[in-house]
């Protein structure tokens, strides 16, 4: 019998090509300059600060740009009463509950106030509560920075700080004045150096009378209207011949006007001083048809001046003279005949 020899295991050999390569040098280590290393410094600041500008404005203005539009405030005022008033020439609406509490003309106290309006709700008439009145007071003033500078406490007496002013509208030219920390605002609407200031104390807020305010001082008569806001003036009409009018000032008559054509003259003087003197218009049919005033010149080609020498205005109905000032002095008292023309003359207009 044949006996194997065990076999011996030999020590574990590594093969040569698996021996550590004494020759393969490690990788060397870069060091950067000073000049790089302050470039990717200078790089990652900026990055961060873009990426901070975007996140911000992100954050600002999406909110902002998402937010529901709101619709403004419309006031269902059809059923509203209406107060007019002729001399002052203005109006406004107010809920149909409230009444005219009183109207009140200026005085020496009042200082620059010309006239006031209060308005409450009916439930509280006969209740003493002036200072919750919702008010309406027409003041004369310079300026809108002369307006503000004069509002006051009524209360106090102290001066009223505005903090702020918003234009409402440029016809009529209505304002919001804002007071101190902007939670409440009080109304002017404006009309040559006529300020109409609005107060709500209850009711009616500013934004309802102020969605309603009209203007409404053109006067109407029968050939023309004009404006007279303050109510200072008066006027005394009376008739006269168109023929022997014309005649009188050395215009040829047209066969256009017979002797039964009648024209209107309306003398206007002071409502408060009649002895201030006055400034007229005349007024007479358009029944030539003229078009302008050089069509008008054309056929009555007057030297000199006199009452019907040329037309202020023409319309398709009618013809509009204008008398001149003298400027006179009568019994001492100076004549204000220029005043009353260049504050009524360019407000008429013919119908």
């Amino acid at each position: 019998m044949d006996f194997q020899q065990p076999i011996q295991q030999q020590p574990d050999q590594q093969p040569v090509n698996q021996q550590p390569n004494q020759n393969i040098q490690p990788n060397p280590v870069v060091i950067q300059s000073p000049k790089n290393t302050w470039k990717i410094i200078i790089l990652i600041i900026v990055g961060v600060l873009i990426l901070s500008g975007v996140s911000y404005g992100a954050y600002y203005w999406w909110p902002k740009n998402n937010k529901p539009v709101v619709a403004p405030a419309i006031y269902e005022t059809a059923n509203w009463q209406t107060y007019r008033n002729e001399e002052y020439g203005f109006e406004f609406k107010y809920p149909s509950q409230f009444y005219v509490v009183s109207e009140s003309l200026g005085n020496a106290e009042s200082g620059n106030i010309r006239f006031s309006v209060a308005l409450d709700d009916i439930q509280f008439k006969g209740q003493d509560r002036f200072r919750r009145y919702t008010t309406v007071s027409v003041q004369e003033k310079s300026s809108l920075q002369n307006f503000l500078n004069g509002l006051v406490n009524d209360m106090t007496g102290e001066k009223l700080i505005v903090t702020k002013q918003e234009k409402v509208s440029d016809s009529p030219l209505l304002y919001k004045i804002y007071i101190g920390n902007l939670d409440s605002f009080q109304g002017v609407a404006i009309k040559d150096n006529i300020y109409f200031h609005i107060v709500s104390g209850s009711g009616p807020t500013v934004d309802q009378i102020l969605s309603t305010f009209k203007f409404t001082d053109q006067k109407e008569i029968q050939e023309l209207t004009y404006s007279d806001p303050l109510g200072q003036y008066v006027y005394k009409k009376s008739e006269f011949n168109v023929k022997s009018a014309l005649s009188e000032e050395g215009f040829i008559e047209l066969s256009a006007f017979t002797a039964q054509d009648k024209g209107i003259t309306y003398e206007f003087s002071f409502k408060a001083h009649p002895e201030y003197g006055s400034w007229s218009v005349s007024v007479m049919q358009n029944k030539p048809k003229y078009k302008n005033q050089d069509e008008f010149n054309k056929d009555f080609p007057v030297e000199g001046v006199g009452l019907y020498f040329y037309p202020a205005q023409v319309s398709d109905n009618y013809l509009l003279f204008s008398s001149g000032c003298a400027g006179a002095v009568s019994v001492g008292v100076i004549d204000r005949c220029g005043t009353i023309q260049a504050e009524i003359g360019p407000t008429i207009k013919l119908k």
